[in-house]
């Protein structure tokens, strides 16, 4: 059965019951809800083209909606039509907005997939979808969906990886840690202790405050870049302190703040967003030494039995990490439109060209 697919040019142009849709798929990710992503549009999509924001509603026969597929447009090689996932670095994941029921109900999965596809081949050059998490079934059915059409060349390609931790005894989790870090640890904590550091949590939203200002605090003096977004920051904080999910931490070493991080709990999973610390109080091991508090704080108050921390492979979360995931990206190229033609010659002879460079090169 192929579904109805309507677009909106914004978040805040959808219509009522798209509103109503979204907002009731609680179960989803808060990076994926219709609350982040009206956040998403006022501090980051402002400075975008008017336009570019393409979010796909998908109906049924009967004109409900079924699914929402938030994209953008890009122009690429300033003709070439591209359709991206409405998405940046602050997302972890891309996912289709359905009911939970729907996300596990393959023919309802290759009725949408097959049914965007098809608007694809008629509408875009390319598509370019990230990040997509290997664990989540619905890309696969679209990327079949993609490579059983004669119309696309297909890419899968590796982006990042999403180190996570089930906890299923939290003495049995740090008695497995990497010897290193658990000496670490113990060494550290008694020298905290000494020195006066404590921890503290913020969650609540008449708290929200005081926890981001020593965050911003703690992060201004890290080794991180300016953060392009600040008002995004604030603004999930606030979002998620009024949901319950906000774990703000902080380490306040005589009663300043020397390490910061911000976590978002949801449904037994504790998602590691934001951290940082002050080098000045490194000689604590101030941030493994926050960790180590915030991972008893989760599991023993909030019941969390699983530790993801997003996106990334440095290499630090091995110590606290021991199951990885792929995060990819899905690259498609629409051959039956003259631009995408032409850019899939292009693209299949760069790989031809590279080597006769190289070849070049050596014979120099």
């Amino acid at each position: 059965m192929q579904m109805i697919i309507q677009v909106a040019d914004a978040i805040s142009s959808l219509s009522s019951d798209a509103v109503r849709f979204w907002t009731a798929q609680t179960h989803l990710s808060v990076f994926n809800s219709y609350a982040f992503y009206v956040l998403y549009e006022r501090t980051v999509l402002a400075g975008m083209p008017k336009n570019a924001v393409q979010i796909m509603i998908i109906r049924d026969k009967h004109e409900l909606i079924r699914a929402i597929l938030p994209l953008d447009i890009s122009r690429e090689y300033k003709v070439a039509k591209q359709c991206n996932a409405l998405t940046n670095y602050y997302f972890p994941r891309f996912t289709l907005i359905a009911r939970r029921e729907d996300l596990a109900s393959r023919p309802f999965l290759d009725e949408v997939a097959g049914s965007v596809v098809s608007y694809w081949s008629k509408n875009s050059d390319a598509i370019n979808l990230l990040p997509l998490n290997a664990l989540d079934p619905v890309w696969n059915l679209f990327e079949s969906q993609l490579r059983n059409s004669p119309r696309w060349q297909v890419q899968r390609y590796h982006q990042s990886i999403n180190w996570v931790q089930p906890v299923d005894d939290l003495e049995t989790y740090f008695q497995t840690r990497p010897v290193k870090l658990v000496n670490t640890l113990k060494r550290q904590r008694k020298k905290a202790e000494k020195a006066g550091c404590e921890f503290v949590m913020y969650s609540s939203p008449d708290d929200v405050s005081t926890g981001l200002k020593h965050y911003w605090t703690v992060y201004e003096k890290s080794w991180k870049v300016m953060e392009p977004f600040p008002e995004l920051i604030g603004g999930l904080c606030q979002l998620c302190a009024e949901n319950g999910s906000l774990r703000l931490g902080v380490i306040l070493v005589d009663q300043c703040p020397a390490s910061a991080q911000i976590w978002i709990v949801k449904e037994g999973t504790a998602n590691i967003f934001k951290l940082a610390y002050d080098p000045e109080f490194s000689k604590y091991s101030v941030g493994s030494l926050l960790t180590e508090n915030m991972i008893r704080a989760v599991c023993t108050e909030d019941g969390v039995s699983l530790i993801d921390f997003l996106n990334g492979d440095d290499p630090f979360k091995q110590d606290w990490m021991s199951e990885e995931r792929e995060v990819y990206g899905l690259f498609a190229i629409n051959r039956s439109r003259p631009v995408g033609l032409i850019w899939s010659w292009a693209y299949a002879l760069k790989p031809v060209i590279k080597r006769i460079k190289a070849r070049l090169q050596r014979e120099k």
